[in-house]
């Protein structure tokens, strides 16, 4: 996670009024805590790194998600599955989903197992919508351009 960050910074992908305008999302407070202190040994300051839901009403300029999810049984505490009954037909709608993809305003970085992510029915749209877009990377296209 901390060579992807640093990446962006020296590609300056992030940068908006000369600052880094970088979020990370993930949904363990464990999580949290690694990633924090991977980027402050690398000397990284300044990008927030919380859950979804501390995140909610904020927007950076690119978002990371690490789903950190890598066996079926956390896919059922990753989400918040509800109803969206402001269409025409109800539709089920992953609540914490739907936040991550809402905060970042040009780019999202998604970093998970496909296999584990691709049994739920709203990742695996996103994952397709992805693919069919040309946006996918894989694991060791990752380890090619970012070095982890």
């Amino acid at each position: 996670m901390a060579q992807i960050v640093e990446k962006i910074k020296i590609c300056g992908l992030s940068e908006k009024n000369g600052s880094l305008n970088l979020g990370i999302i993930t949904p363990w407070r464990a999580q949290i805590a690694t990633i924090k202190q991977k980027l402050e040994e690398m000397g990284i300051t300044g990008v927030p790194v919380d859950t979804v839901e501390r995140f909610q009403g904020s927007e950076n300029r690119v978002i990371i998600y690490s789903t950190s999810v890598s066996n079926h049984y956390q896919l059922e505490r990753l989400g918040s599955i509800g109803v969206n009954r402001s269409t025409e037909a109800e539709v089920e709608v992953d609540r914490k989903l739907n936040v991550v993809l809402s905060r970042a305003q040009e780019q999202i970085i998604i970093l998970g197992s496909v296999s584990v992510l691709r049994t739920s029915l709203h990742y695996k749209k996103v994952l397709e919508t992805i693919i069919r877009g040309g946006r996918f990377i894989s694991a060791s296209e990752r380890v090619e351009i970012f070095g982890t």
